[in-house]
């Protein structure tokens, strides 16, 4: 199918994902976070982890599969680590708020790795990581899923997807901003 030649600003696009969330009763800054997450998906072209996802995480919010009003909590830190529980709230958001943690941590300890439960749809990994690579870091981000590939021979799902995605940066120029 031939694109339809529309463009829609990413500005645009951004600011409708903000005022849906805040509709749905997402604070402010959550909201902000995950519609960047969202668009910068969609500028990369992946298209099947971006604003596609909108609709779906407003209706896990309605039917109660997800908390707008829940925020993530540190449950544990050392120098070079720290976990967090999501409560089920946006996952995008706390998922922002692991990465920029860890590479916190690794500014002063050299390396360091946050891990998240009692989050929700990962959208797309690569995101994550590229936080990292932002600020002259190596990132790299991982998830687990529920089984849904059937392996030759199984009788149903016995594997996961379990994304990975990793970002190095490239010095100068630099293609993320």
């Amino acid at each position: 199918m031939e694109p339809s030649g529309m463009r829609i600003p990413a500005s645009d696009v951004k600011a409708f994902c903000v005022a849906a969330m805040r509709k749905a009763g997402m604070a402010t800054e959550d909201a902000e976070t995950t519609a960047d997450v969202l668009v910068t998906t969609d500028t990369w072209g992946v298209h099947t982890h971006g604003t596609k996802h909108l609709r779906q995480l407003l209706k896990n919010f309605r039917d109660g599969r997800m908390d707008v009003t829940a925020r993530a909590e540190l449950t544990g830190e050392g120098p070079g680590w720290a976990h967090f529980d999501g409560h089920h709230t946006m996952p995008m958001r706390t998922l922002v708020l692991a990465m920029q943690t860890a590479v916190n941590k690794a500014r002063q300890t050299g390396i360091a790795v946050s891990t998240v439960r009692n989050s929700g749809h990962y959208g797309a990994v690569g995101y994550y990581a590229y936080l990292a690579a932002r600020q002259d870091m190596i990132g790299m981000s991982l998830t687990n899923v529920y089984p849904g590939v059937a392996a030759p021979g199984s009788r149903g799902a016995v594997l996961g997807t379990n994304p990975l995605a990793y970002a190095i940066p490239a010095g100068s120029p630099r293609i993320w901003e």
